[in-house]
């Protein structure tokens, strides 16, 4: 388990809670955070969780964090691209089409997506163990791919607007849309 946030003397602590043990990576807090942080590791933590143990996963999925939130400083946005390029998981420029290393996207069992002012996050898996999910940036959820995926998850917080807007975000509207009798 994952918790973020927490107080402590030096800052925020971000805790990895094992049946066993505590991990804690403490960092300052900052004033200015660009929204998505906590949706962001979560999904890097399972990436990396995939393929290593979970004190090593935590820890490399902070760093992509805390270098996503560099690249955000003085804008609203989290620099998920340009944290994620940096790592050589996305290559903004080549998205939405295929990099060559990566598999066509009916190979992949599993999708999870979650909705970002960029369009939507998609990571793919295959479901093999040894195997690693990849990244794609989506201008638009009508770009994702479902050929052969056996189950997928969508990230949606209902609720947390600044301001109240009828069928609420952008990115709850175009999943209700493409769900629409599928759910």
């Amino acid at each position: 388990m994952l918790a973020t946030s927490v107080p402590s003397r030096d800052g925020l602590a971000t805790l990895l809670v094992t049946p066993d043990e505590v991990h804690s990576i403490v960092a300052p807090k900052l004033d200015k955070v660009p929204n998505g942080t906590g949706d962001f590791l979560s999904g890097l933590y399972l990436a990396e969780r995939l393929e290593h143990a979970p004190q090593q996963a935590f820890a490399a999925a902070m760093k992509t964090l805390s270098r996503a939130i560099v690249l955000s400083t003085g804008i609203t946005v989290l620099n998920v691209a340009g944290a994620l390029h940096h790592t050589g998981e996305l290559n903004p420029q080549e998205t939405p089409s295929r990099r060559s290393d990566m598999p066509p996207d009916s190979e992949a069992r599993y999708v999870g997506l979650d909705g970002c002012r960029a369009g939507w996050l998609a990571v793919y898996w295959d479901g093999i163990p040894t195997s690693s999910p990849h990244v794609r940036l989506l201008k638009a959820i009508g770009d994702l791919d479902l050929s052969g995926v056996s189950a997928g998850a969508i990230d949606i917080p209902i609720g947390f607007m600044d301001t109240v807007t009828q069928g609420g975000r952008e990115a709850e509207r175009e999943a209700r849309a493409f769900l629409k009798g599928k759910a």
